[in-house]
C-alpha cells in the first residue's frame, strides 16, 4: 500500500471515525467480479486481478491460473475482486500526514490500527455475503492475500524516509512521526535507529491492545465455523514476511516472535507456507497456525514460474476441490483430513515426519 496525501489538513475524510466509516462502507458494498459471473461456480479466489486482458497479470490471475489448471477449469471458480480501493488508502494517508481534530498521536494509532484491521474487515465482508447467499455454490475459498504487524511497519518506515537527494535524516512525515513517539528530529543527538525501534514498538503496542483488531478476529473465526457447517473450507496463505522479520531483526531492531504473523490467520481454515524442496522456504512466515506446506518457489504456472506462500495456497484449494467432488458426501473434515495427505505438515515452524 503507497501512502498518499499532503501535508494540509484534509476537508474530505479527515476524522478517524470518518477513515473508518468508508473502510467499513467498501467491505459492505455487494461483491464485485474480475469477470462475467460464473453460476455454479465451487470456488472462490479472493484477489486483485487485471482488468485488461492484454495486460500484464496481476497477483490474483497468476493464483487463478493455478486454480483453473490440471482438473478445474474457468467455469468453476468465481474471481471475487478484492483489492484495497485507492480511496481508503488515501483515507488511512490522510491519518498519517494531515492534521485533523484528533491529535497526532490519535491520528498514528488509528492508522497503525485500521491498517491493521483493513483487510480482516473487507473479508469478513465478503464471507458474511456468501454465508448467507442461499444460492451460493461454493465450496471452497482461496485467499492469498493477509496483514501483519511487520508490514504495518514497513509502511511507516517507508513514509519516514525522506526523498532521493534531500539533505535529511527523514522525511516530512518522519519528522511527525518522530514528534509523535517522543524524538526530536532536529536535535543533534537524533538516532534513527531509536525512531525505528518506537515505531515498532509502537506498532506492536497497537495492534496487540486493538479492541477492533480483535473484534474483527473473533468475528472471522465465527463466520469461518459458520461457512463450515455449509459445506465450505477456507484456504489463505501464511505470508511471505520471515525474510522481513530478519530484515527488521538484522537493523538492531527488538520485535516479538509474532511480529510476522497473520492478522487473519485465526479459526478454522488451512493456512499454507511455502516449501522449498525439502526446506520451509526462507520467506515463508512461521508461526503456530501454519498447519500445512505445498511448493512455493519457482511455481510453474500457465502465465509463468511464481514464488510465494500466496502460489502454494491455490494448490491445496485445487486438490481441496477436487477431492470434495470425488467423494460428495465427505465432510469438511474429511476433506481437509484427506487434502493434507497430499502436501507436507508442518508446526509452523518445522517439518514434520
Amino acid at each position: 500500500m503507497q501512502i498518499t496525501g499532503s501535508q494540509t489538513t484534509s476537508p474530505i475524510l479527515s476524522r478517524i471515525s470518518d477513515v473508518e466509516k468508508t473502510i467499513r462502507e467498501d467491505a459492505a458494498r455487494p461483491l464485485s467480479y474480475a469477470e462475467e459471473f460464473q453460476e455454479g461456480a465451487t470456488v472462490a479466489v479472493l484477489d486483485v486481478f487485471s482488468s485488461d486482458s492484454g495486460a500484464k497479470p496481476w497477483h490474483g490471475d497468476y493464483v487463478d491460473s493455478i486454480l483453473t489448471s490440471q482438473g478445474l477449469g474457468d467455469p468453476d471458480v468465481l474471481k471475487i475482486s478484492h483489492g484495497m480501493s485507492d480511496e481508503i488508502c488515501d483515507a488511512l494517508g490522510t491519518l498519517l500526514k494531515d492534521d485533523g481534530p484528533e491529535t497526532p498521536a490519535e491520528r498514528l494509532d488509528a492508522y497503525i490500527e485500521l491498517s491493521g484491521s483493513q483487510k480482516l474487515i473487507q473479508t469478513n465482508g465478503t464471507l458474511e455475503t456468501i454465508l448467507h447467499d442461499p444460492t451460493s455454490s461454493l465450496r471452497v475459498i482461496n485467499q492469498s492475500q493477509g496483514n501483519s504487524r511487520v508490514d504495518i511497519y514497513e509502511l511507516l518506515e517507508s513514509a519516514a524516509k525522506p526523498e532521493t537527494g534531500e539533505n535529511a535524516p527523514v522525511s516530512a512525515t518522519g519528522e511527525r512521526l518522530a514528534k509523535v513517539v517522543g524524538l526530536d528530529p532536529k536535535a543533534p543527538d537524533f538516532e534513527l535507529q531509536e525512531l525505528r525501534q518506537r515505531l515498532a514498538d509502537r506498532v506492536a503496542q497497537v495492534v496487540d491492545g486493538s479492541s477492533l483488531i480483535a473484534a474483527e478476529r473473533e468475528r472471522h473465526a465465527e463466520l469461518l465455523s459458520s461457512l463450515r457447517d455449509k459445506g465450505v473450507l477456507m484456504v489463505t496463505s501464511a505470508g511471505n514476511n520471515a525474510d522481513e522479520l530478519d530484515r527488521v531483526r538484522g537493523m538492531g531492531l527488538d520485535v516479538s516472535e509474532n511480529f510476522d504473523d497473520d492478522l487473519t490467520s485465526v479459526g478454522p481454515k488451512l493456512i499454507v507456507g511455502a516449501l522449498d524442496n525439502q526446506e520451509v522456504a526462507f520467506f515463508s512466515s512461521r508461526y503456530s497456525n501454519v498447519n500445512i506446506l505445498a511448493p512455493g518457489v519457482d511455481v510453474e504456472t500457465p502465465l509463468g514460474r511464481r514464488t510465494g506462500t500466496s502460489y502454494a495456497a491455490p494448490q491445496v484449494a485445487r486438490q481441496a476441490e477436487l477431492i470434495r467432488r470425488q467423494n460428495p458426501d465427505w465432510t469438511v473434515d474429511q476433506v481437509e483430513a484427506e487434502t493434507k495427505k497430499s502436501f507436507t505438515a508442518t508446526d509452523g515452524f518445522n517439518i514434520l515426519s
